[in-house]
Formats: C-alpha cells, sequence, structure tokens
C-alpha cells in the first residue's frame, strides 16, 4: 500500500505447489501460516510461519537467494504479477512454541514475538538455517501478545489481542 497516493501496489499469493516437502508442513494448519513479513533485497519477502512448526520462508524471483534481511524501504520494489513461488524454507531451530509476529528494526536483526512462551527471541541467521536465541521474558502483565513493531527511535511495542481491547498496546 502506498499510503501517499492512496492505492495499492500489489497483492500476492505463494506457489507452494513446486515443493511438495513444504507445501505438506505449510497445509497442516490453515491459521498457522504467515504470522511475519520482512521486506528483503530483490523484491524478495521472508514470511514466519506461525507453529507446528515455525518456518522461516523466503519468497521470491531471480533464482538465488537474498544477501540483505531487509532492503533499504525507498530501494524495495515489490515483485511482478500476483504470485511469488518459494525459494528456500527452514526449521527455525530452538524455537519457541509460535511466533505471532517479527520485526526487522535495522535491516540485520530478526526479532520474534511468541504468545505461547510470551518472550521475544532474536532469530539468528546463515546461508541454510535459522536458529532462535534466549529468550527475552515479556511482563507478565502483557496477556497475548499477538503483534510487534519498533519506532524509528528503537521504541518497541506489543499488542495484545485482548477480549475487551483495554490496554492493547
Amino acid at each position: 500500500v502506498d499510503l501517499a497516493t492512496r492505492s495499492c501496489l500489489g497483492w500476492w499469493r505463494l506457489r507452494i505447489l513446486d515443493e511438495p516437502d513444504f507445501a505438506e508442513l505449510w497445509n497442516r494448519d490453515e491459521n498457522s501460516r504467515g504470522e511475519g513479513l520482512i521486506p528483503l533485497a530483490d523484491g524478495h519477502v521472508l514470511i514466519v510461519k506461525e507453529k507446528r512448526p515455525v518456518l522461516a520462508v523466503e519468497c521470491g524471483f531471480g533464482g538465488r537467494r537474498s544477501e540483505a534481511l531487509q532492503a533499504d524501504r525507498e530501494a524495495w520494489q515489490p515483485p511482478e504479477g500476483n504470485e511469488i513461488p518459494v525459494m528456500h524454507w527452514s526449521r527455525v531451530t530452538d524455537a519457541p512454541s509460535d511466533i505471532s509476529d517479527c520485526a526487522c528494526p535495522d535491516g540485520s536483526t530478526l526479532v520474534a514475538l511468541s504468545d505461547q512462551d510470551q518472550c521475544l527471541v532474536i532469530l539468528e541467521h546463515d546461508d541454510e538455517s535459522y536458529r532462535a536465541g534466549e529468550p527475552i521474558p515479556l511482563d507478565k502483565k502483557i496477556e497475548k501478545p499477538e503483534g510487534l513493531a519498533v519506532t524509528a527511535t528503537d521504541a518497541w511495542f506489543v499488542a495484545m489481542d485482548t477480549r475487551d481491547g483495554e490496554g492493547a498496546l
């Protein structure tokens, strides 16, 4: 979405049929698929699958994986068309029970939020895999954390999915 022009730049459907092993894991629970989306270099995107199992999934075109976690916001260009293929996927080693959202505040650090384990984790990555670091516990007053955001001044927000909407941030 381009807020300046109030227009939709595009939408995409993941093409998973080319990866039968991935398709089986992705389709296990229709409510536990993509829970976070991070723009990458070359118009690629990183999607985190919530649970059963937690996966890091890179989607895009071009035949090679992105070297940068997050592209410069000014330079990122959406892929053409409405379907993007899965390029690479891996289980997240030492993952919490679930991942509800993720953020990439500095272009190299991927931070994930867990609802079930009530924590944040830093997802460390190399060329082939992702591993969750030590859990960073959330305050006990944060119930059902579902959303994660960081501002340009490094202020972090955790949104809660509460029944009455009270104290949701």
